[in-house]
């Protein structure tokens, strides 16, 4: 059957018009996990492949994975002898080839809690982030003494009173006057009127430069965690498509069914007879009655009896247009399913 899912024979129209059945009969019983999904997660998922990008927004992440859960449900349900024989249009024409990624859907899920990346799930990155804290622990110790010893002096050097704690690149400094700045540490910045001047003390350059080895080793395990997470996804870019394509059969079919229940429609016999025989038919693109307006159906038919065409007459606007209107769009019907 084409992708377009319009029938080119009787026996195609036949499969689409199972098809709504089936998905009218599952979905009113509630045997199909039916749910709001979005699909546009495909489209940003091939996006990204395309760009060869790094994904590093965690929200990219949980609608990819919310997506490929939608598909495991679909999967799940298929994968049920009982379903199988029941939809069995619907098994055939999508259910059949849905491909589940198990080993992505257990990669993606609980790598991010709140927003960011598990700690609990990627212990890693934790232990790092404990050494970062316990190196600051140690740092604002040092840092605290060298105040504390530069306060007491004679002769302070100390521009602000305890010392004026500011991180300045990753580096934490304390304000000193410039006339004392050579003897306490490495110079990494001044104030604006130069009366100030941001140095880092001696005594704790060494822890400081084992933070910002911390700090790098932090950043090279995220992007590590982001390639994985990024490679993983955009090798299931290929099934995803796919799916989406096969979710789409599924998903016309139960629109059809809705606006069949929505006009009070009904699924036709489709036969190779050559005949058109209706019986109270309305204008499919007419919505229901509004206040004292109601649809007036009418009965037609073509090719039966011995009839080979229909002969409209009736005054202007009596209605011959509407009827080979209606004529025309449940042939078009047909062939839609």
């Amino acid at each position: 059957m084409n992708r377009l899912q319009t029938a080119q024979n009787v026996d195609e129209s036949k499969i689409l018009y199972a098809m709504v059945n089936e998905i009218g009969h599952a979905s009113t019983s509630n045997l199909l996990p039916l749910t709001s999904n979005d699909l546009s997660s495909s489209t940003i998922l091939s996006n990204y492949r395309k760009s060869g990008q790094v994904i590093t927004e965690p929200h990219v992440y949980d609608s990819i994975l919310s997506l490929l859960l939608h598909f495991k449900s679909w999967f799940d349900f298929f994968n049920d002898e009982g379903n199988k024989n029941s939809y069995a249009n619907l098994y055939r024409e999508a259910g059949h080839d849905l491909y589940v990624e198990h080993d992505v859907i257990d990669l993606l899920s609980g790598s991010f809690e709140g927003g960011e990346i598990s700690r609990s799930k990627y212990v890693d990155l934790k232990a790092v982030e404990a050494k970062i804290e316990a190196n600051a622990r140690k740092l604002k110790g040092a840092l605290d003494g060298v105040v504390k010893s530069l306060g007491s002096a004679k002769d302070t050097v100390l521009a602000e009173r305890g010392g004026g704690i500011n991180v300045i690149n990753g580096r934490y400094c304390i304000s000193v006057l410039p006339s004392g700045m050579r003897n306490v540490g490495i110079v990494h910045s001044r104030s604006r009127t130069g009366n100030t001047v941001y140095v880092e003390p001696w005594e704790i350059v060494e822890t400081g430069n084992e933070g910002r080895e911390l700090e790098v080793e932090k950043e090279r395990i995220i992007m590590r965690i982001y390639r994985d997470l990024t490679t993983a996804v955009i090798s299931s870019s290929s099934s995803t498509s796919m799916n989406v394509s096969l979710l789409s059969k599924i998903d016309a079919a139960l629109g059809k069914f809705r606006y069949m229940d929505a006009r009070d429609g009904i699924i036709p016999t489709v036969g190779t007879d050559g005949v058109v025989d209706v019986k109270d038919c309305k204008h499919p693109l007419i919505k229901g009655a509004r206040g004292n307006h109601v649809r007036i159906g009418g009965n037609a038919d073509a090719g039966c009896k011995g009839n080979v065409g229909l002969v409209l007459t009736g005054p202007n606007a009596g209605g011959k247009t509407v009827v080979m209107k209606t004529f025309g769009l449940l042939a078009l019907c047909v062939r839609d399913g």
